[in-house]
């Protein structure tokens, strides 16, 4: 694919993102408004029939308490009492009947009882008489119950009215009174919490509300405005509660909630044209440089070293690939001389673990993992394509070391890296897993002896599988040895090619093998730089079945290691 054909798919497809989430974000801010609305107006329903409840409790007890005394005979008696200095007496008893009648914290601020001849009695409050006189007065017996509402020695009274019967002839009439600040007062803990109207009405007109401008309005009024609305009347009594919501609430929270919809929306907006000019900088612009250089590798007979990206990340990794093919360069020249002149067994294993490097990490190799970073990149599959970078960093720089031994910690370290690029390049088909000793940090073994059998294994092991391979790898320390085992769930080998291997290993270390081809001498190689290294008491063994899999073990000495237990795997952060 051409570097501008990728930059177009890349462009439609952050157009197709942004437009993408935008629409997301609508939905998201359509719904959710939708959600809030439904749920406040709710919740404002909800608080206006508590609100009516509790006001409707408080009005309830004055007619309750008006009923009860004007079914009482002492009352009735009361009223009717003709003897001024008798009256006066069984006043007494009504104070006593009062305690069971008024509640503790009623909002009944006076309570009056009237007779026929609008003589009265003040048993609660302290009005004057002229004040009491003028209740009086005012009083309609025909009307009765009645409502009032009463400006009394410069305060502001509710009252309600009820009249005392004796055979259907009316003897009395008691009068209790409400502070019209005490009800403002009640009032005020819902609306200005919940943002409502709340309006005590009698006589078809608002008497108290908690705006003071529907005072004296008909009621009608009230329930003109926009917003919902209960009305309710409260029991016999000539008084209604009205609530009213008139929106402003909810429309206050959507307003609020829309401007941080916006502003959340601005600020993903400007994080995301950041992001994407930070990326196409940091990682897109070399990652195409860097494919253009090695497309550009086998266009002629000369390599030229890959160009410079100028971002620190990508320029290590074309530093080591630079470096890379200068080595092979001179490990190629190396290899020719070393197959002119081996002479000893030293030379001998030099020259296989050239064989072992040149096979595991060559140009071939490394065009194939750059050929699948660019198809990773091309398929923006950025954290793979970071992490085969980062594998093929580390393989290069390892092949480069010029040590025949490495510590056992940082020899499988790097089968990891080695193993996480092939579960990428062959996505899906097996997957691997590491059981390694810690103890192994202070052990000696030979430079990629490992790296073969786990390459056998998934090229051959699992030629035929398409998925489900299983690769296991365990290293431990017993009594001195190291013991390695590599095994796989793989096709497995006949019965007589197993026999066949089993004799080329018995004998790898008599015999000759280069004239066999890499591809088929990677087990008998490294049974004979064993044998080389340690001597014929440490070897490799194979055991395998048709359909079952492969198991490879190596019984190395401990070469080097210590009193026991290791350092763990911070030794391998030098690579």
């Amino acid at each position: 694919m051409k570097k501008t054909d990728l930059k177009s798919k890349l462009r439609l497809v952050l157009i197709a993102l942004g437009a993408a989430v935008l629409i997301l974000w609508m939905v998201f801010y359509l719904l959710t408004s939708r959600i809030m609305k439904e749920s406040n107006q709710a919740v404002m329903f909800q608080v206006s029939r508590q609100v009516m409840s509790a006001l409707e409790t408080e009005l309830l007890s004055l007619e309750h308490m008006a009923f009860t005394l004007g079914q009482n005979g002492q009352v009735k008696d009361f009223l009717e009492e003709a003897d001024p200095l008798a009256y006066h007496q069984q006043s007494g008893q009504i104070y006593m009947l009062l305690d069971t009648v008024v509640p503790p914290a009623s909002f009944v601020g006076n309570l009056l009882i009237y007779n026929q001849d609008n003589v009265y009695s003040r048993f609660i409050g302290t009005l004057g008489n002229t004040a009491a006189a003028r209740i009086g007065y005012s009083l309609k017996p025909e009307a009765l119950p009645q409502h009032l509402y009463l400006v009394l020695e410069g305060t502001h009274y509710v009252g309600y009215a009820s009249g005392v019967y004796r055979e259907s002839r009316q003897i009395g009439t008691i009068v209790l009174l409400i502070e019209e600040e005490r009800l403002l007062t009640f009032f005020a803990q819902y609306s200005k919490m919940n943002d409502i109207k709340i309006a005590l009405i009698a006589g078809g007109a608002v008497l108290v509300s908690s705006d003071g401008e529907l005072a004296g309005l008909p009621a009608d009024r009230l329930l003109e405005g926009k917003g919902d609305s209960l009305r309710r009347k409260i029991g016999v009594t000539p008084f209604e509660v009205a609530v009213q919501s008139d929106g402003s609430y909810v429309n206050t929270i959507n307003k609020e909630f829309a401007a941080a919809v916006l502003a959340t929306a601005l600020i993903f907006a400007l994080l995301l044209f950041l992001f994407i000019r930070f990326w196409n900088r940091s990682f897109f612009r070399p990652i195409l440089q860097v494919m253009g250089g090695v497309e550009l590798l086998g266009s002629g007979d000369e390599v030229q070293p890959l160009p410079p990206t100028g971002e620190a990340s990508f320029d290590r990794l074309v530093e080591q690939i630079n470096a890379m093919l200068l080595r092979l360069e001179e490990k190629n020249r190396e290899l020719l001389h070393a197959q002119l002149g081996l002479q000893n067994a030293q030379i001998e294993r030099q020259r296989t673990l050239i064989i072992s490097l040149k096979k595991q990490i060559n140009a071939h190799f490394t065009v194939n993992v750059l050929g699948s970073i660019k198809r990773l990149a091309e398929k923006r599959e950025m954290e793979k394509t970071g992490e085969m970078c980062d594998g093929l960093s580390y393989l290069l720089r390892y092949a480069n070391a010029g040590e025949e031994f490495i510590g056992g910690m940082e020899e499988f370290f790097i089968l990891e890296k080695y193993v996480a690029i092939m579960s990428i390049r062959y996505r899906g088909k097996f997957q691997a897993e590491f059981d390694v000793d810690d103890r192994l940090d202070n052990v000696l073994i030979p430079r990629m002896m490992i790296q073969p059998i786990l390459e056998n294994a998934i090229f051959h092991g699992f030629k035929n599988m398409e998925e489900g391979g299983r690769l296991h790898i365990q290293a431990q320390m017993d009594d001195g040895r190291v013991l390695i085992q590599v095994s796989d769930n793989g096709g497995g080998m006949e019965k007589g090619t197993l026999e066949e291997l089993r004799e080329k290993l018995a004998w790898a270390h008599t015999r000759d093998l280069d004239g066999q081809g890499l591809e088929h001498i990677a087990l008998p190689n490294i049974q004979k730089r064993i044998h080389s290294y340690y001597g014929g008491d440490y070897r490799l063994e194979v055991d395998s079945s048709p359909g079952k899999g492969t198991v490879v073990s190596l019984i190395l000495p401990a070469v080097g290691s210590s009193a026991g237990t290791g350092r763990g795997v911070d030794n391998c952060s030098k690579f």
